[in-house]
């Protein structure tokens, strides 16, 4: 267990974990590859604003669980003393591909993040196709190297990592805003050039402006997947659990306002003959460098290579407190899980700068081979991130519907509201994307159900193995 001298998270500290974790790379790219081509400008800033506030019921559950049970694991623990272990080994097993599924994005994302500001400078050394992608030995070693870094700086002194993470959340949401504002003050926003505001062609031609906004909507676990991680750290803050809930809506609100504005930059500026923001998306794959990210696009348009170094800074801060959030929390879910006899003892060592060392270099030696399937394969891993992730929001939400039942009075009728409520929404985000329909606009590839399979398999050889052991 983690000493008192180690209980050093401040609410802001939690605010930067959270927010940290929950947005990264992503924000720059997916609104211009995913987002806007769904449901437009308009479309997209509607449904992350309506994202933002359901997760916020998801929150809400999380903030009772923590409340509840405090300590390194709340997921587990929360689902074994409610459910039992093996709902609760179903739970952690999904919150292990969500959340090592965004690691392994954002650990990709920096040799992806040089290859559109400098070209092909890592191209160099042996080469090979992988499921129609090129992985170049420079580009490999250099994740290779980014996946060691971030592991080792882990594993030391938290207190100073704390700092450095809060830094880096504020400088990714600060540069943000101040882009924004800039290109604004500048004249380089102009919304009547913004048209249109749904989307017009493409997979969202024949839907509604209604249903544009639901098909990025379910998007929303996966743009908020970490804000949750704040429940593996709980053992460690340095401020009463009862401000959990605000710190979780704060990053879930900085988030929104990240995506959004982020979108907007992106059709704010368009290369020229390109016409509209539709046409522009639609032929990304035939333009290179920043020309290729429509937000690194309108950076330069209007600021120049001053803006393209701001914009670089943000996006490197974005990565690296992903990076670093991830990390940690990941190994002290394995720590709640060796402290419990679900993985071996060691799992739940910690060092002297209370960082849960052997766990995080589990996870960094297991990142150490995702590069080599290259960022196609990364990608589908992604893609069942909603839905991972929605199974952990169900179970804490069907969680607290379960505590209601011991409750009286108003705080029986407010759990039993939004943990009902809770499971709605979960259902909802694991249901839809899984329903091949007229509707449904966020297809997933036949590749991304097989690693579902094929994780499943494992998670069932991996209980086998706890259970004859138990």
């Amino acid at each position: 267990m983690l000493s008192e001298k180690h209980k050093k998270l401040s609410v802001l500290s939690a605010w930067a974990l959270s927010f940290g974790c929950a947005v990264g790379w992503g924000a720059f790219v997916m609104p211009a590859t995913t987002l806007l081509p769904i449901a437009g400008p308009l479309g997209t800033v509607i449904a992350l604003v309506l994202g933002a506030v359901l997760m916020g019921v998801v929150a809400y559950n999380f903030h009772v669980m923590m409340n509840r049970i405090p300590g390194t694991g709340s997921v587990f623990s929360f689902t074994k003393q409610l459910f039992g272990y093996d709902h609760s080994f179903l739970c952690t097993w999904a919150t292990a591909l969500a959340y090592l599924a965004v690691l392994w994005a954002n650990m990709s994302a920096f040799v992806l993040f040089i290859r559109f500001l400098f070209g092909p400078v890592l191209q160099r050394g042996f080469s090979y196709t992988i499921m129609g992608y090129e992985v170049w030995a420079g580009e490999l070693f250099t994740t290779l190297a980014i996946i060691l870094l971030f592991g080792f700086i882990s594993c030391r002194n938290t207190n100073v990592l704390r700092l450095v993470n809060t830094v880096l959340a504020l400088i990714f949401f600060g540069g943000v805003v101040s882009l924004f504002a800039i290109i604004a003050c500048k004249g380089g926003i102009d919304f009547s050039d913004m048209g249109p505001a749904f989307a017009t062609a493409g997979v969202a031609k024949d839907h509604s402006p209604l249903m544009q906004i639901v098909n990025v909507l379910v998007l929303a676990p996966w743009a908020f997947v970490g804000f949750g991680v704040v429940s593996f750290a709980s053992s460690t803050y340095d401020f009463k659990p009862k401000y959990g809930f605000a710190i979780m809506v704060a990053a879930l609100a900085t988030g929104a306002i990240v995506y959004a504005l982020i979108a907007l930059l992106s059709v704010s500026a368009n290369p020229a003959g390109s016409g509209n923001w539709e046409t522009y998306f639609a032929n990304l794959q035939n333009f290179k460098g920043i020309d290729a990210v429509p937000v690194f696009h309108a950076v330069f348009k209007t600021l120049g290579n001053g803006g393209i170094v701001l914009l670089a800074i943000t996006v490197m801060a974005a990565i690296s407190t992903s990076l670093l959030g991830l990390y940690r929390s990941l190994g002290r879910m394995f720590m709640s899980l060796a402290e419990d006899s679900v993985m071996p003892s060691w799992f739940g060592h910690i060092n002297r700068h209370g960082a849960t060392n052997y766990g995080i270099i589990y996870v960094m030696l297991l990142s150490c081979i995702i590069p080599f399937f290259g960022r196609t394969a990364i990608g589908w891993i992604v893609d069942i991130t909603s839905i991972s992730a929605s199974i952990i929001y169900l179970y804490v939400s069907a969680g607290i519907v379960k505590i209601a039942r011991s409750e009286t009075g108003r705080r029986k009728t407010v759990l039993n509201f939004t943990g009902i409520l809770g499971v709605v929404i979960s259902a909802f985000f694991f249901f839809f994307p899984l329903t091949p329909t007229l509707w449904n606009m966020n297809t997933i590839a036949t590749e991304s159900f097989m690693i579902l399979m094929a994780w499943s398999i494992v998670g069932f050889v991996v209980y086998r193995a706890v259970f004859m052991r138990d």
